[in-house]
């Protein structure tokens, strides 16, 4: 393994075809590993660093970093500083410290962890695991199924396309599932849940929650709907713009459904453990 120290000026670092280790030093460093499982230190500076082909192990440093970790199943730290992490194709792991970062799954399935600042997280193809960590972050899942974990502050998760799972932790949390059955859990705090297309489940939590239904949205079901606390909004379906327009019934279990015309079908919530005879107009919002 070759080994390339920089100074502490600004350095242009390049690696070989095969595996190198390589230290920016202080400055502002553009460090590219090419081939190889390459070890690339940026330490102190604003740097530039890609990884290349192969797994590679990127430590940022302190800094305002970008990172390109190329091909492979790379492991990359971002540290202090307003990072950009990009882990492009492979099955990545992209973790972050304080400050506003952007995270970038790209293609595979992908793992990534931020820490305190207001970060964007974007999972990018693939099925992939988020925690946004303090703050009010903003987290896209995209393609496949996700695990996206809000923590901390007011975040905004969006599952996108797939099944996802979605936990907004604490904090006043908006939860958009996107296309496909999704599982979305808003947690602490006053949550806004949207399920969007396809059969979901959603709780919640604690706190004063609105659930929001459109059009084409399916067949849904709230586990924990609190008929003095919480809220269901139904927006942008023409025809259904007050309680008299909805049907509230019963389904095997004894547990309220209300349904309403969407589009071509009928769309549908089931209040799981709330007796049709409890829904009232106050439980609705309209528009």
């Amino acid at each position: 393994m070759a080994t390339l120290i920089g100074t502490e000026d600004d350095n242009t670092l390049i690696g070989g075809a095969a595996a190198d280790r390589i230290l920016g030093r202080s400055g502002n460093d553009v460090i590219d590993g090419r081939d190889g499982d390459d070890r690339l230190f940026g330490e102190t500076g604003n740097d530039t660093i890609q990884g290349g082909l192969g797994a590679d192990t990127v430590d940022a440093g302190d800094g305002n970093d970008t990172v390109l970790a190329g091909d492979g199943n790379d492991s990359v730290i971002g540290n202090l500083g307003d990072d950009g992490l990009f882990g492009e194709a492979g099955n990545d792991s992209l973790r972050d410290d304080a400050g506003n970062d952007t995270l970038d799954g790209g293609a595979g399935n992908d793992t990534m962890r931020s820490g305190q600042g207001n970060d964007s997280i974007l999972g990018g193809d693939g099925n992939d695991f988020a925690f946004a960590g303090t703050d009010n972050d903003t987290i896209s899942g995209g393609l496949g199924a996700d695990v996206l974990h809000g923590e901390g502050g007011s975040d905004l998760i969006r599952g996108d396309a797939g099944n996802d799972r979605a936990f907004g932790g604490e904090g006043d949390d908006t939860l958009d599932g996107g296309a496909g059955s999704d599982r979305l859990d808003g947690g602490i705090g006053a949550d806004l849940l949207i399920g969007g297309v396809g059969a979901d489940v959603m709780a919640g939590g604690d706190g004063d929650d609105t659930f929001v239904f459109g059009r084409n949205s399916g067949f849904d079901r709230i586990t924990d709907f609190s008929v003095t606390d919480d809220k269901i909004q139904i927006v942008g379906v023409p025809g259904v713009d007050d309680f008299s327009d909805l049907t509230i019934a019963a389904d095997a279990n004894g547990d309220a459904v209300v349904s309403w015309p969407s589009g071509l079908a009928t769309a549908a919530v089931t209040l799981v453990g709330v007796a049709p005879g409890s829904v009232t107009s106050d439980d609705f919002a309209f528009g």
